[in-house]
């Protein structure tokens, strides 16, 4: 049927050779063919065959906006060209202010150039001026999202120390913190942010440009992967985290942080529990999530998992703190679970770049970041050896509470839970009075 109807307008085209409207429709004719085929070749030939028909027509009438949006969308989304869907978009907006879906296609052409506050001014522009209520939410709504996602000059600089400094948190942290203390050190770009590292590691311009290019490489790795990057030096950056002794220098989350105003527990416990521990750390997260509180674990099998199933059940937030880049679930069981804490408002979180995977080191590490983020620590069951007896001592280093569940000391030789009962913490139990004493 495309074919047809495409020989027909070229057939019309011999007699109107100057006829836009011709032009746009054997764009239109070819581009649909081009989908519609299976065959590569073929695909690429009438996609080529829309291009040209299409510019045609907007070089006849560049301001003819069914032209000018066809071609615009066969450069976004088929050619990777948005140079030019920009450059003819903006010439068709001089002539319609109040074209929105031109805009809303000039807003994509600068966001796949990079161009995050160009795209931001332009959704900005159809809230003040767009009539329809429905333009007006999604454009405030695309806002709202790019501003989280877009990565200022200050950003860019703690990933650049990042790159630079790798394992060396202690001198991270001091650096991170003496930038976050003096605002007038804050940088607007990344040439600042390159220029403003090479003063403070007195490094050569090689190295700095080395770390810097690997730090745009991650940038677009999360661009892709849908991941955002919160630095130290950014106000969403947690609170409670920031106040630690080794704070990542930038985070790589999934979803939504939570929220730093409602107070958050991190739960606990070995991948080999037994029931009754699984059970009581599920019930645990239910009782504290039906009562807004956080609940922050790391997503292993065993009471980690429990933990955020129970927070889920109760329609509360659960964050889970990963040993990976947050675009690889391990273990691989978990990637149900950890999608449901992404659509139930909650986030993954790792201090690690996309693409990393499981290493051996890496999960102690994670463990200062899940009681960080927390008010307290339950630990409900944890064995001799257990990574959860890390979160533990990162804990009281933090100052903050630690808690041990009695299901954990009624199993069996739990020598190492009987030693954190010899400092004293509270115990959790899942009688409802010891819980109202242990909060």
């Amino acid at each position: 049927m495309y074919l047809l109807s495409l020989e027909q307008f070229k057939e019309a085209l011999k007699i109107y050779p100057e006829n836009p409207i011709l032009f746009y429709y054997s764009g239109l004719c070819s581009a649909r063919y081009s989908k519609a085929s299976v065959d590569e070749a073929v695909r690429f030939e009438y996609m080529a065959e829309a291009e040209k028909y299409y510019r045609k027509a907007v070089e006849l009438d560049e301001k003819y906006s069914k032209a000018v949006t066809a071609l615009s969308v066969l450069y976004l989304y088929e050619l990777e060209n948005p140079e030019e869907a920009a450059l003819i978009l903006n010439t068709l907006i001089e002539y319609e202010r109040k074209n929105y879906e031109a805009l809303f296609l000039l807003a994509n052409a600068y966001i796949q150039l990079g161009k995050i506050d160009a795209a931001i001014e332009v959704y900005e522009s159809i809230e003040k001026s767009a009539d329809s209520k429905t333009y007006k939410e999604q454009a405030a709504r695309n806002k709202k999202s790019w501003r989280k996602m877009f990565m200022t000059g200050t950003d860019f600089l703690a990933l650049l120390i990042n790159s630079l400094y790798g394992p060396k948190k202690k001198a991270k942290a001091d650096i991170l913190s003496f930038l976050f203390e003096n605002s007038k050190t804050a940088v607007s770009c990344r040439d600042d942010a390159v220029k403003t590292a090479g003063q403070l590691f007195c490094l050569s311009e090689n190295i700095i440009n080395q770390a810097a290019d690997k730090a745009e490489k991650t940038i677009e790795d999360c661009g892709k992967a849908g991941i955002r990057i919160v630095s130290f030096l950014n106000p969403e950056y947690p609170p409670l985290l920031r106040e630690i002794y080794s704070p990542p220098a930038v985070l790589f989350v999934k979803g939504i942080l939570p929220d730093a105003e409602k107070p958050s527990v991190s739960v606990v416990g070995t991948r080999e529990a037994m029931r009754k521990t699984l059970n009581a750390s599920y019930n645990t997260a239910y009782y504290l999530a039906e009562r807004k509180i956080n609940i922050i674990s790391g997503l292993a099998a065993g009471i980690d998992s429990k933990a955020h199933m129970g927070a889920l059940d109760a329609g509360g937030i659960t964050a889970a703190v990963l040993g990976t880049g947050t675009d690889i679930i391990y273990p691989a069981s978990n990637i149900y679970l950890a999608q449901k804490i992404l659509e139930s408002g909650g986030a993954l979180i790792s201090e690690y770049r996309p693409g990393t995977g499981a290493r051996k080191h890496h999960f102690p590490e994670r463990n200062r970041i899940i009681s960080g983020l927390s008010r307290g620590s339950l630990i409900v069951h944890a064995p001799e050896k257990s990574g959860s007896l890390i979160t533990a001592v990162f804990a009281l280093e933090q100052g903050r509470d630690v808690f041990v569940h009695t299901e954990g000391l009624n199993v069996k030789a739990e020598k190492a839970v009987l030693s954190c009962m010899k400092t004293e913490h509270p115990l959790f139990q899942t009688d409802r009075k010891y819980l109202m004493n242990g909060e």
